[in-house]
């Protein structure tokens, strides 16, 4: 009997699944961003690959800029465009990786940037995860803010 409620259970919660995937997040320009997260896409600056940055507060000019060579240690809190926040260092250690093994839009986005500055990215699906990840669904633009602690190498 259970074996039957469990295969009904299943093949209901799949009928309610999309058949096709829910893109109203995949460009950036086509989104109403919640207001909370502050998102003027014309007061940012959008490079060549799409994705869109602006600093909310500069870093410390006498110290060098973030490369793509270098190891670097930030907090960082990731959105969705509704304002929902999925994930977020901000409560304990800082991240530390090589930006060249961040996701394409971060590795773009901390680059240039100086330790104590911080950055919001606006970043397009394929500059992020385009499958989605974790509580990321697919094909969604998310918003990340880094705030750069240092260049450890």
């Amino acid at each position: 009997m259970r074996l039957l409620f469990l295969a009904t259970f299943l093949i209901s919660a799949g009928c309610d699944s999309p058949s096709e995937p829910d893109d109203r997040w995949a460009v950036p320009e086509e989104i109403e961003f919640a207001t909370s997260l502050e998102i003027d896409l014309a007061q940012m600056t959008r490079t060549e690959s799409g994705l869109y940055l602006i600093d909310l507060q500069p870093g410390n000019a006498s110290l060098p800029a973030v490369v793509l060579e270098d190891v670097v240690k930030f907090h960082y809190t990731i959105w969705l465009p509704d304002g929902r926040s999925v994930d977020t260092t901000r409560d304990g250690d800082p991240f530390q990786s090589e930006v060249l093994l961040l996701i394409p839009g971060v590795a773009e986005g901390i680059t240039g940037m100086r330790p104590e500055g911080v950055r919001r990215l606006v970043i397009r699906p394929e500059l992020a995860w385009p499958n989605g990840n974790g509580p990321i669904p697919p094909i969604t633009t998310i918003v990340y803010d880094i705030e750069l602690i240092e260049i450890t190498s």
